[in-house]
């Protein structure tokens, strides 16, 4: 028997299995009691008739069956060539020819189903609408253009976008003397912080860790604006990587680098020591300290991604597309954002109430079709809050400082061979000691603090770092001769010599420090005047004679006392003024230190004054307590010149 079926007999599959109706099984029959099976029911007619019904559906062949035999008969009697496919069985079999009328522009483009078609015919759905084929020299696209044609193969310039991974990214690397720079359309920024939310899970930033922020624009003016101006307006900042960046010049171990392929400004985290002096330099904030690492990050651009040809985090983040990365030549916006001011010439274009861009020549560049962005100003623009206090830092500066006007002091009796300057020059050598214990609490990585020296041709925080350093070695040299320790007369006579121009070198590099920033209240005149004054106040206190610590006293105050206060007398009429700011702290949150400040300096000179009339030894107890006032209050001034400080910062969001 053939296990072949005819076309006309049903396939075991499809048969209806035995006690099954259709596709419907109905139980079994149950054996009888005497292990007969009864007799099946006699069929009702309306059941036969749904029975024969199905079997007969089950005879005719189907649509697969039918494709099958076609398939069968026709194999043989066609060639591959001639026979059409299932999908194509209305289309011609060929294509059409020259001879048919068709000319060869027009068949070199046709699409893909075989029907002739014009050049410009769809060929995908994702490249639906675009030409088949690259335009030519002969199309009249100029070599210049095509050779900047997108991958899509439309014309377009250095700066068009190509892919959703490179969407915009320039389409050539930086030529030379070019460098990437961010590019932001400020009417296009909606203030969604998408970006800001892309860079963080990017970089994976800590909780409270961004290295983007999003700011507020407002008309600050309120004048009446037509229908089509614009009143508000964001704006998103980030790095700008700096033409000349105040970071890298700061930083005293080198942890910043410029990369000369890109321009972009990058942070080395192994080389960081967690000082955080690039944070006061960089006018934009931009640097961020993780407490976490003990060491500072910041953007880089992405320079991973760049290097792949995919846009940075923020730029793919955005959904207006308001960020995008550009080419901008460094020379040409050096010369433009340091140039001397001209009234013919055109203003540099970056945000309204942004620090001073001659500092570090950005490269970011903002951009607005409103012709309204001058007359807005950042929403946080006369806000003023105590900035950081910097403890150690405090601490640090006032030691140091108390220590070499003691050793200077000391030095200068011992001159005059009045008095015996070995106690003086022990106490002034562990002063100094704790002090430089203190500072390394300010470094987020101390144990990396020796490589704090390798930036002092430009950061003059490594030049304070040297200097210090010989001023204690110098120290040590008197100091140790407290114990008996027997050193040559020519070391000794030659460390007291240059022992109190080391320490007011070394005073200097600290002031330089702070005036680097170009902060206003930070400036050189009063932060020398400040610092210098320390060091003759606390020198004087060290003195045997109270007429001798009121000639030191006396100058010193008169000295610092109005860089103190310089800001409260001096009012601006621009209450967004780097002075008018920290003048609302100084008579504000910070008027109760301020007041303690002033009176424990007059305390201390008023114990130094009723100590003349008592005998002039150093254990009275009145000269101890002058000194210890006029300590605590060098140490309050030195607060307040931390945390008074209000620098100008890129807008912000509206102050709560």
């Amino acid at each position: 028997m053939s296990s072949t079926l005819r076309h006309d007999e049903p396939s075991p599959a499809h048969r209806p299995a035995e006690g099954s109706i259709g596709l419907h099984r109905v139980p079994a029959p149950l054996p009888a009691p005497g292990g007969r099976l009864p007799a099946p029911p006699a069929p009702t007619p309306h059941l036969q008739t749904l029975v024969d019904q199905y079997l007969a559906d089950q005879r005719k062949v189907s649509a697969v069956d039918e494709f099958s035999r076609w398939h069968d008969q026709t194999s043989h009697q066609t060639t591959d060539t001639d026979r059409p496919r299932l999908y194509s069985k209305l289309l011609p079999v060929s294509r059409p020819s020259v001879a048919a009328g068709v000319p060869p522009a027009v068949e070199e483009g046709v699409s893909p189903s075989g029907l002739p078609g014009s050049r410009h015919e769809s060929r995908s759905l994702f490249n639906r609408g675009l030409p088949t084929t690259r335009p030519s020299v002969a199309a009249g696209v100029s070599p210049a253009v095509e050779e900047g044609v997108s991958p899509s193969g439309l014309p377009g310039s250095r700066h068009e976008s190509r892919s959703l991974f490179n969407r915009g990214l320039p389409t050539t690397r930086p030529a030379r003397g070019e460098q990437y720079a961010f590019q932001v359309d400020l009417d296009a920024c909606s203030g969604c912080k998408a970006c800001v939310s892309a860079c963080h899970s990017m970089n994976g930033l800590e909780p409270g860790e961004s290295w983007r922020s999003v700011g507020l624009l407002l008309d600050q003016q309120h004048t009446p604006a037509p229908p089509s101006s614009i009143a508000v307006q964001h704006v998103t900042t980030a790095c700008h990587h700096c033409v000349d960046p105040a970071c890298l010049n700061g930083c005293p171990v080198l942890a910043y680098e410029k990369d000369a392929a890109t321009g972009i400004v990058r942070h080395l985290d192994d080389q960081c020591i967690g000082c955080s002096y690039c944070t006061l330099m960089c006018p934009y904030e931009v640097p961020r300290y993780s407490s976490r690492l003990g060491i500072v990050r910041k953007c880089d651009l992405c320079y991973g991604r760049l290097a792949a040809d995919e846009a940075p985090a923020c730029v793919q983040g955005c959904p207006n597309e308001a960020i995008r990365v550009t080419l901008v030549d460094a020379a040409t916006l050096e010369s433009t954002l340091r140039r001397p001011p001209v009234s013919t010439a055109p203003r540099p274009t970056f945000v309204p109430d942004a620090p001073d861009v001659s500092f570090t020549v950005p490269t970011t560049q903002y951009v607005s079709a409103s012709r309204r962005v001058d007359r807005l100003g950042a929403a946080d623009r006369t806000h003023a809050a105590p900035a950081s206090a910097h403890t150690p830092l405090t601490v640090f500066l006032v030691l140091s400082q108390a220590s070499v006007g003691m050793a200077t002091a000391a030095t200068i009796a011992t001159g005059f061979g009045r008095v015996p300057a070995s106690f003086a020059l022990f106490t002034a050598f562990v002063l100094q000691l704790i002090a430089l214990a203190v500072a390394t609490a300010h470094l987020g990585q101390p144990l990396r603090a020796w490589r704090a020296f390798l930036g002092w041709r430009r950061s003059w925080f490594s030049r304070e770092v040297l200097v210090f350093g010989a001023y204690t070695g110098a120290l040590a040299v008197p100091a140790l001769g407290t114990f008996g320790v027997a050193l040559p007369e020519t070391v000794r006579s030659t460390a007291l010599v240059v022992l109190p121009w080391l320490g007011l070198v070394g005073v200097v590099t600290s002031a330089m420090i702070y005036v680097a920033t170009r902060r206003r209240f930070w400036s050189a005149g009063p932060t020398l005047a400040r610092f210098l004054g320390t060091v003759a106040i606390l020198g004087g206190a060290s003195l045997e004679s109270p007429i001798g610590a009121l000639l030191l006293i006396l100058p010193g105050l008169a000295a610092k006392l109005p860089a103190e206060l310089f800001p409260v007398f001096r009012r601006n009429a621009d209450a967004s003024s780097e002075t008018e700011r920290t003048r609302s702290l100084l008579l504000g949150v910070l008027l109760p230190l301020l007041t303690t400040r002033l009176a424990l300096a007059g305390l201390g000179v008023a114990c130094f004054a009723i100590s003349l009339l008592a005998t002039p030894i150093p254990e009275t107890p009145l000269a101890l307590l002058g000194t210890a006032l006029l300590l605590a209050g060098e140490l309050i001034e030195r607060h307040l010149f931390f945390v008074a400080v209000a620098p100008q910062r890129m807008p912000g969001a509206v102050p709560s």
